[in-house]
Parts: C-alpha cells; structure tokens; sequence
C-alpha cells in the first residue's frame, strides 16, 4: 500500500546503509530501459528486502498446456490438423500456453514513484548489478534522475578479472548475476524467469525480483570484503566514468536522415555494377556472400576456371582438420580480408574487397539506422532510430583490456579518417542552436611507449612538439605512413606479414625494417622484453593504473602463448591508453556547463554538443581536463588533444 510505501522509504533512510536495488521490464521494449515501463522494483539492505509489484499483469497460474508454436498454429489455420502437422513435430519448439488467475491489487507505479524519490535521490549507496540499466529504468520517473553514489558488481567481479568478459574462464564463468552468485556465494540462481515475466505467475516473479536484490546486495558485501586498495581506485574511476555514460545513452545523436539516404542509394548500384562485374567476367552468377563461391574463384586452378592462387591462412575448419594430420582443399582456404589484401591489385581480387568493404558499410550503418532488408534478402529491420536520434550503448567492463565498447549501433567501428568514415560522420550533426565539440588525443599510444620506454628520441620529438611518426620516418629512411606503422606495430604486437601488407613491400623488407627500428631505437625492445619478463612471472600485464590482464602466457599451445606475449605488452599501452581517457571522460563531463551535453565516446575522441555561445569555453574545458588526466610522474610527454567544432562530426577531423 502507499502507507506501507511511505514506512520503506523511510526505513531505508534510517538505516542509512547502502541498499540493492533491481528493476523487471516487460513488452517488446523489455530490454530499453529509457522508455519500458519498471513493472517490479526490489530493494533490499542489510537488515530487510522488499519487493514492489507495479501492474504484473497475472495472479497464480491455475493450469498450462502445449500448444504449438506460431509456425504450427499458422498451418492450423490453413485446415491442417495439430495431429498431422509432422510425424517427426518435436513438442520441445512448440509454445507452452497458460492460464491464470486476476492479478492481486499493486500500487500504481505513478503513485508510487513520487515516493521513492528521496530513497533515490539520497546520499545512500546504490548497488545493482549492470546497474545503468536500472538506473536508466528509474531515472525517467524522476526530474534529476537517481543519484549517486553507486557500486555495480558487475564492473566489480570484472575488476577483479577481465577474462570473465567473455564468459570463458575454465571453471570461473562470466560476469551474470548467476555467475556472480555462483562464484561469490556458491549458490545457483534460477533462470528464465526474467525473460519474460508476463509468462509467469505473480508468485514466481515476486520470488526471482526479490532474489536478484538480495542476492545482488550479498555479492556486493562479498566482493568488497575483498577489495584491494588498487581495485578500489579503479572501481572509483569506473563508478565516475558512470555518470558520462548514462548522459551518453540518454541523450543520444541526432541523425541526418538524407545523408544516409543517399548513402544507401549509392551503395546499392555500387554493388549491383560489382555483380554484374562478376557475372561478366565468369558467364555467370557469382554469390559475393558465399565462402564456397569466393574459394573456387580464387583458389582452383586456371584450367578449372580459377585464379590458382594459394591462401597462406586456414579457415577453423581447416586448421582442426590440419591439426588431425587430414588432408585439406580448396574449401579449408580463407577468404578473409587480411588474405584478400595480400593479392591486392588483382582485378577479381580487388572487386571483392570492394564489395566485402560496401557490404559492411550497409549492414553496419544504413540499414540499421535506415531500417531495411540485408542486401541478401531476408526480414525486414525496423530503424534503430528513435525521433531521428541513434542511442548508442556503452559499455565500460566490455573488453579485457579496458577500453569502452559500443553497440546498437556499434560507434567504435566507425573509421575516423577514411573516405567511408567521413561520409557516415557526415550523419551525426549537431541539435539546433548547437555544435558538436570534439576532442581526440593527439598519437596517445606512441606517446605512452615513448614515456615508459624512455626513448631519447621520441621523447624529445614530443617535448619538442615535433610529429614523433615523421621523426621515426626519417631515422629509418621511410614515409612517414610507414613510420606509423612500424611504431603502431610495436604497441599492437604485429609482425612483417602485416607490415609488408600496409607498407607495400615484400616480407623479407618488412622484417629488415623492424631489425633496423630494432636498432635505431634499442630502448623500446629493451622495455617490451621486461614487460614480457614480468608477464610470465606475474601471469599478467597491468596497465600503469594496475589494471590487470591475466594471460595465459604459459599454455601449452604455441598459438595462444604468442597471442598472450602480444597482449602483454599491448595492454601495457592500449590500456594505460584506455585508463586515461576514463580519467578524461569523467573530468570533462564534471566540468562542464550544465548546458552542454556529452553525447559520444569513440576510442580516444569525445563527442559534445554545446550551445553556440558556450563553444568557445566548452573547447577549452574539454582541452584543459584531456590534457591534465595523466599525473607527470606516469607520463614523461606532454598530452596533447585536437579540439575542434562543427555542425557535422566530420567537420570536427
């Protein structure tokens, strides 16, 4: 009741201990929290746990039987009886139907959103496990939203082990709520329950929503007990970066639809002119999309029609069967991008990395902001679009190394200096009265191995204000491309198979230039050889906040101990990399006018939309803050941001 609403507040209050809290959606619109309706909202705290029922729409379940599923029951209508639909009909696809009793009175959710205000805006610690979800939840309810401070076990449990990201630690599992309970407290969570809690009785989801508070509270107590006090200054950074999240992912970007119109326009009669390329120049339709097709082409022989040319790299497949001491063929041969690119200038070979390269740029961006069918065929996607704007997701604990990923749609992709990353940040524009401020560090990554390396050189290229890829270029007598590749190649461990490709140049070349980089500036494989040392004595790499990695770096499989050797050092300064920027993010964002508003995040760029008159200050603050993230006695060169303004993003490159 609301009187019993009014004594829980302020029970919560009195207590004046952090509190857990979780919230269940349902509907089509389930997994948006900014605009699906919160049905359940538990809480609990060291002392009690509550739950709070806001328009379930069923009481028990009285009885349920199968019935079959959308496919079934469109035959049935056509006059085929249940019966004979199929001899072989597996009952396990068929859908379960259920019938329950009227649902109990519950408190109408804007009766009782007004009252838990206080609780939400209060000084109180706030835990939840993903918690931006809930908060998006339960921020649209109230004007300032849910205040902090908050503590996501989720980021936490990834703190403490960034492998569980992907779910694939032997015996350790990932990042869930069940995988946290499991781990944590030794217990197992039921699941299915909040999939869909509309098909399911009030009582079982009274029971699952107050469970995912408790349970979520007691992994909290857990996991704290055991906090370092490096673990707690990243859950510090973690738990400010929040803050720049959540206005990201409420505000979103405003699209030009037009642009990506036209976009969309041209890239299907490029693609149509490419296939008819094809059908050309072999007599015959050629299915782009096909491994199969692509294979024959490239890799049978030119008297059966092929191209006769040889992958140096397996498909899984291949390489399982290769492991087996089988024999393998044409079809184990990998048609990747990475070995298209090695026969580069070949007609056939070049239509279809342009084809591959116009494929992507429609299935990643216009059809998912457009709406529209794959250029394949197939179902219909609605518009990712909502009133013209894209809301992007962000996730802090998305990778092992630290840095942010994106999805829905994924903004990390999107290249930032190409011709086709142009024309898709030519979509994202500024809201009226307003422009798009963006700042991105100036080569953050040389500048990290440049400072921990203690190379003279580059050390004083950068002091000096010089461009360290051009300084590089001239020691070793190069482009200056190809001195950024050579220094790139470092931090991302890669060998002179990928250098000879981005380079243009033969193998035994790309590795005479690594030698000689070797030897012109003997301080950086000196220090990546003690950061290897350390790594296989520690099993991990941290970052120089002591953001930790654990590799395995001593596995048994020559394959996976040459990855772990790459990202021991690559997460040394792709990390440290993605720790600053944290650092930056948060700045920036607490420092800002409340009018501006903090819109993206893309690898080492910032994305901000500030009125006309507040530009000029907005720039500086943002310059000021990326620039002071990093103390001096971490990094030995001066940080450096672009900073520009525009109506377009690609007006700010």
């Amino acid at each position: 009741t609301e009187e019993d609403l009014i004594d829980l507040v302020n029970d919560y209050l009195d207590a004046d201990e952090p509190f857990a809290f979780d919230i269940e959606t349902m509907g089509e619109d389930r997994a948006n929290p900014l605009v699906s309706h919160v049905v359940w909202l538990s809480l609990a705290n060291p002392y009690r746990s509550d739950v709070i029922p806001m328009g379930h729409p069923h009481g028990e379940l009285i009885s349920e039987r199968l019935a079959p599923n959308k496919k079934g029951r469109e035959r049935m209508e056509r006059g085929i009886p249940y019966e004979d639909l199929n001899p072989k009909y597996d009952l396990s696809t068929v859908e379960m139907e259920r019938f329950f009793r009227d649902a109990p009175d519950q408190l109408d959710r804007m009766v009782a959103m007004p009252i838990l205000k206080a609780l939400f805006q209060s000084h109180l610690l706030k835990v939840g496990h993903n918690i931006k979800f809930d908060i998006h939840g339960m921020s649209k309810y109230f004007d300032g939203g849910v205040h902090g401070p908050f503590f996501d076990t989720m980021i936490a449990s990834w703190l403490f082990d960034s492998r569980r990201v992907t779910g694939k630690m032997r015996g350790d599992g990932g990042l869930s709520l069940a995988d946290c309970a499991k781990r944590e407290l030794g217990i197992t969570l039921e699941k299915g329950v909040g999939k869909k809690i509309e098909e399911h009785a009030f009582s079982a989801v009274e029971k699952y929503a107050l469970l995912d508070a408790v349970v979520t509270f007691d992994v909290f107590e857990s996991l704290s007990r055991k906090f370092t006090r490096q673990i707690q200054w990243l859950m510090d950074l973690e738990m400010n970066v929040l803050n720049p999240v959540l206005e990201m992912e409420e505000s979103g970007v405003y699209i030009d639809k037009d642009v990506l119109r036209d976009l969309r326009d041209e890239i299907i009669v490029e693609i149509r002119d490419i296939e008819a390329w094809f059908k050309k120049t072999f007599g015959r339709e050629v299915n782009l999309r096909s491994n199969a097709q692509k294979q024959e082409i490239l890799f049978r022989s030119k008297a059966d029609g092929g191209l006769g040319l040889r992958s140096a790299k397996l498909t899984p497949g291949g390489n399982d069967k290769a492991m087996k001491g089988l024999a393998t063929d044409i079809y184990d041969m990998s048609t990747d991008n990475s070995v298209l690119e090695g026969f580069a200038g070949k007609p056939v070979v070049d239509k279809m990395l342009e084809y591959a390269q116009k494929a992507k740029l429609y299935g990643t961006y216009v059809q998912p902001y457009l709406g529209g069918e794959p250029l394949s065929g197939g179902k219909y996607k609605p518009s990712q679009l909502r009133e013209n704007r894209i809301y992007g997701q962000f996730k802090q604990s998305g990778t092992e190394s630290g840095r942010f990923s994106s999805s829905n749609p994924n903004l990390q992709n999107i290249p930032s200096r190409s011709v086709i990353g142009k024309r898709i940040r030519d979509a994202f524009v500024a809201d009226p009265g307003e422009l798009l401020v963006v700042a991105d560090y100036s080569q953050i990554e040389p500048r990290i191995i440049a400072s921990l390396s203690e190379d003279p050189t580059m050390i004083a290229a950068y002091c000096d204000g010089k461009d360290v890829y051009q300084t590089v270029a001239d020691r070793m007598s190069v482009k200056r491309p190809d001195g950024k590749t050579l220094v790139l190649a470092i931090a991302y461990g890669v060998g002179p198979t990928k250098i000879s490709a981005d380079i243009g140049c033969t193998m035994q070349e790309a590795r005479n230039l690594m030698d000689y980089f070797a030897r012109s500036f003997p301080k950086i494989p000196q220090h990546k050889q003690r950061v290897l040392s350390r790594a296989k004595r520690d099993k991990y790499s941290e970052t120089i906040f002591g953001r930790r990695r654990y590799l395995d770096i001593d596995s048994r499989d020559e394959a996976i101990r040459a990855m772990a050797q790459r990202q021991a050092y690559n997460h040394l300064i792709q990390g440290s990399a993605a720790d600053i920027m944290k650092i930056a993010l948060a700045n920036v964002h607490a420092s800002l006018p409340d009018e501006a508003t903090m819109l993206m995040t893309v690898h080492d760029e910032i994305v901000i939309s500030a009125p006309y008159a507040l530009v000029d200050d907005v720039m500086e603050i943002v310059r000021t803050e990326m620039e002071g993230a990093c103390p001096s006695r971490h990094i030995k060169v001066p940080l450096v941001a672009d900073v520009k303004s525009g109506y377009r993003w690609s007006d700010c490159k």
